[in-house]
Protein backbone atom coordinates (compact mmCIF):
# COMPACT_ATOMS: atom_id res chain seq x y z
CA UNK A 1 0.00 0.00 0.00
CA UNK A 2 3.03 2.29 0.37
CA UNK A 3 4.87 3.15 -2.87
CA UNK A 4 8.55 3.51 -2.00
CA UNK A 5 9.94 3.82 -5.53
CA UNK A 6 7.93 6.20 -7.75
CA UNK A 7 8.88 9.41 -5.91
CA UNK A 8 11.97 8.27 -4.04
CA UNK A 9 14.46 10.99 -3.08
CA UNK A 10 18.24 10.69 -3.29
CA UNK A 11 20.35 10.92 -0.12
CA UNK A 12 21.26 14.52 -0.94
CA UNK A 13 17.63 15.50 -0.13
CA UNK A 14 17.61 14.34 3.51
CA UNK A 15 19.87 13.74 6.50
CA UNK A 16 21.14 10.18 6.37
CA UNK A 17 21.47 9.68 10.13
CA UNK A 18 19.04 7.52 12.13
CA UNK A 19 17.19 9.38 14.89
CA UNK A 20 14.58 8.58 17.54
CA UNK A 21 11.06 9.69 16.61
CA UNK A 22 8.66 11.32 19.06
CA UNK A 23 5.91 12.70 16.85
CA UNK A 24 4.20 12.85 13.47
CA UNK A 25 3.46 16.24 11.91
CA UNK A 26 0.89 16.51 9.11
CA UNK A 27 0.98 19.35 6.59
CA UNK A 28 0.09 20.26 3.00
CA UNK A 29 1.90 19.96 -0.30
CA UNK A 30 0.25 23.23 -1.52
CA UNK A 31 0.15 21.77 -5.02
CA UNK A 32 -1.29 18.82 -6.91
CA UNK A 33 0.07 16.26 -9.39
CA UNK A 34 3.12 15.81 -7.14
CA UNK A 35 4.50 19.17 -8.25
CA UNK A 36 6.01 19.72 -4.80
CA UNK A 37 8.23 16.68 -5.36
CA UNK A 38 9.43 18.09 -8.67
CA UNK A 39 10.24 21.31 -6.82
CA UNK A 40 12.31 19.44 -4.26
CA UNK A 41 14.50 17.64 -6.79
CA UNK A 42 15.14 20.76 -8.87
CA UNK A 43 16.09 23.19 -6.07
CA UNK A 44 19.57 23.90 -4.71
CA UNK A 45 21.34 21.78 -7.35
CA UNK A 46 19.74 18.59 -6.05
CA UNK A 47 20.60 19.23 -2.40
CA UNK A 48 17.32 20.70 -1.14
CA UNK A 49 16.53 19.24 2.29
CA UNK A 50 13.20 20.85 3.32
CA UNK A 51 11.52 17.60 2.35
CA UNK A 52 8.99 15.20 3.82
CA UNK A 53 9.10 11.45 4.36
CA UNK A 54 5.61 10.93 2.94
CA UNK A 55 2.99 12.36 0.63
CA UNK A 56 -0.61 11.16 0.56
CA UNK A 57 -2.07 11.99 -2.85
CA UNK A 58 -5.66 13.09 -3.43
CA UNK A 59 -6.48 9.57 -4.65
CA UNK A 60 -5.22 8.14 -1.35
CA UNK A 61 -1.95 6.70 -2.66
CA UNK A 62 0.88 6.85 -0.15
CA UNK A 63 4.35 7.73 -1.41
CA UNK A 64 7.43 7.27 0.76
CA UNK A 65 10.18 9.68 -0.31
CA UNK A 66 12.80 8.38 2.09
CA UNK A 67 12.99 6.06 5.08
CA UNK A 68 11.34 7.73 8.13
CA UNK A 69 14.18 6.62 10.39
CA UNK A 70 16.10 9.52 8.85
CA UNK A 71 15.18 13.22 8.94
CA UNK A 72 15.15 16.44 6.91
CA UNK A 73 15.14 20.19 7.52
CA UNK A 74 11.48 20.78 6.71
CA UNK A 75 10.68 22.96 9.76
CA UNK A 76 14.25 24.22 10.11
CA UNK A 77 14.49 23.42 13.83
CA UNK A 78 17.22 20.80 14.22
CA UNK A 79 16.11 18.89 17.34
CA UNK A 80 12.46 19.03 16.30
CA UNK A 81 13.11 17.90 12.73
CA UNK A 82 15.30 15.03 13.87
CA UNK A 83 12.59 13.64 16.16
CA UNK A 84 9.70 14.14 13.72
CA UNK A 85 8.11 12.10 10.93
CA UNK A 86 6.34 14.32 8.41
CA UNK A 87 3.36 13.55 6.19
CA UNK A 88 2.17 15.94 3.48
CA UNK A 89 -1.38 15.82 2.19
CA UNK A 90 -1.69 16.71 -1.48
CA UNK A 91 -3.78 19.88 -1.30
CA UNK A 92 -3.74 23.37 -2.84
CA UNK A 93 -4.44 25.11 0.48
CA UNK A 94 -6.20 28.46 0.61
CA UNK A 95 -8.05 29.83 -2.42
CA UNK A 96 -9.33 33.21 -3.55
CA UNK A 97 -12.35 34.01 -5.71
CA UNK A 98 -11.66 35.01 -9.29
CA UNK A 99 -12.63 38.67 -9.66
CA UNK A 100 -13.85 37.97 -13.19
CA UNK A 101 -15.92 34.90 -12.34
CA UNK A 102 -17.51 34.48 -8.91
CA UNK A 103 -17.88 30.72 -9.48
CA UNK A 104 -14.18 30.23 -10.10
CA UNK A 105 -11.33 30.09 -7.58
CA UNK A 106 -7.61 30.71 -7.87
CA UNK A 107 -4.86 28.99 -5.87
CA UNK A 108 -2.27 31.03 -3.99
CA UNK A 109 0.23 30.45 -6.82
CA UNK A 110 -2.22 31.82 -9.41
CA UNK A 111 -3.55 28.60 -10.94
CA UNK A 112 -7.25 27.99 -11.54
CA UNK A 113 -8.75 25.58 -9.02
CA UNK A 114 -10.25 22.95 -11.32
CA UNK A 115 -10.94 19.96 -9.09
CA UNK A 116 -14.55 18.75 -8.96
CA UNK A 117 -14.46 18.75 -5.15
CA UNK A 118 -16.50 21.58 -3.70
CA UNK A 119 -14.56 24.43 -2.10
CA UNK A 120 -14.76 24.50 1.70
CA UNK A 121 -15.84 27.85 3.12
CA UNK A 122 -14.72 29.01 6.56
CA UNK A 123 -12.92 32.14 7.75
CA UNK A 124 -9.64 31.11 9.35
CA UNK A 125 -6.23 32.78 9.50
CA UNK A 126 -7.21 35.63 7.17
CA UNK A 127 -8.61 33.34 4.46
CA UNK A 128 -12.14 32.21 3.59
CA UNK A 129 -11.91 29.49 0.93
CA UNK A 130 -10.08 26.20 1.14
CA UNK A 131 -9.27 23.24 -1.04
CA UNK A 132 -10.85 20.14 0.53
CA UNK A 133 -9.18 16.85 1.41
CA UNK A 134 -10.55 13.58 0.06
CA UNK A 135 -12.01 10.68 2.03
CA UNK A 136 -9.32 8.46 0.52
CA UNK A 137 -6.68 10.74 1.98
CA UNK A 138 -8.34 10.52 5.37
CA UNK A 139 -8.42 6.72 5.23
CA UNK A 140 -4.80 6.48 4.11
CA UNK A 141 -3.70 8.90 6.82
CA UNK A 142 -5.26 6.70 9.50
CA UNK A 143 -3.54 3.64 8.04
CA UNK A 144 -0.14 5.34 7.80
CA UNK A 145 -0.27 6.92 11.25
CA UNK A 146 -1.16 3.60 12.87
CA UNK A 147 1.71 1.89 11.08
CA UNK A 148 4.25 4.56 11.99
CA UNK A 149 3.14 4.75 15.61
CA UNK A 150 3.54 0.99 15.92
CA UNK A 151 6.89 0.90 14.08
CA UNK A 152 8.46 3.82 15.98
CA UNK A 153 6.59 3.62 19.31
CA UNK A 154 5.08 7.08 18.89
CA UNK A 155 2.26 7.83 21.37
CA UNK A 156 -1.20 7.82 19.77
CA UNK A 157 -2.09 11.23 21.21
CA UNK A 158 -3.80 13.25 18.46
CA UNK A 159 -4.39 17.01 18.55
CA UNK A 160 -8.06 17.58 17.63
CA UNK A 161 -7.78 21.05 16.05
CA UNK A 162 -5.56 23.14 13.79
CA UNK A 163 -4.80 26.13 16.03
CA UNK A 164 -1.50 26.93 17.74
CA UNK A 165 -0.64 25.05 20.94
CA UNK A 166 1.86 26.27 23.51
CA UNK A 167 3.93 23.08 23.56
CA UNK A 168 3.88 22.29 19.83
CA UNK A 169 7.63 21.88 19.42
CA UNK A 170 7.89 19.50 22.38
CA UNK A 171 4.61 17.63 21.87
CA UNK A 172 4.84 13.85 21.54
CA UNK A 173 2.16 12.28 19.39
CA UNK A 174 0.33 13.42 16.25
CA UNK A 175 -0.16 17.06 15.42
CA UNK A 176 -0.51 19.46 12.50
CA UNK A 177 1.88 22.03 11.13
CA UNK A 178 -0.64 24.77 12.01
CA UNK A 179 -0.36 23.74 15.67
CA UNK A 180 3.23 25.01 15.64
CA UNK A 181 2.73 28.61 14.56
CA UNK A 182 -0.11 30.93 13.53
CA UNK A 183 1.39 31.69 10.12
CA UNK A 184 1.05 28.07 8.99
CA UNK A 185 -2.25 27.30 7.23
CA UNK A 186 -1.89 23.55 7.03
CA UNK A 187 -3.85 21.62 7.56
CA UNK A 188 -6.89 23.67 6.68
CA UNK A 189 -10.37 23.68 8.33
CA UNK A 190 -11.83 21.14 5.87
CA UNK A 191 -9.86 18.31 7.54
CA UNK A 192 -11.78 15.87 9.77
CA UNK A 193 -9.86 16.50 12.99
CA UNK A 194 -12.33 14.73 15.28
CA UNK A 195 -12.58 11.73 12.97
CA UNK A 196 -8.82 11.25 12.80
CA UNK A 197 -8.46 11.54 16.58
CA UNK A 198 -11.22 9.03 17.24
CA UNK A 199 -9.92 6.47 14.75
CA UNK A 200 -6.32 6.68 15.92
CA UNK A 201 -6.89 6.77 19.67
CA UNK A 202 -9.65 4.16 19.72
Amino acid sequence: MIDKETYKLQESHYLNVETTKKRIVIGNSFSIDMNHYNGWVNRHNGKYKKTSMYTIAIDGKIYEHFNPKYSSEIIDKKDFDESTITILLENEGWLIKDLNDENRYITYVGNIYNRIDEVFVKKWRHNNYWSPYSQKQLDSTVYLINKLCNDFEIPKNVIHHNTKISNGYSYEGILYKSNLNTYFTDVNPSWDFAGIKEQIEN
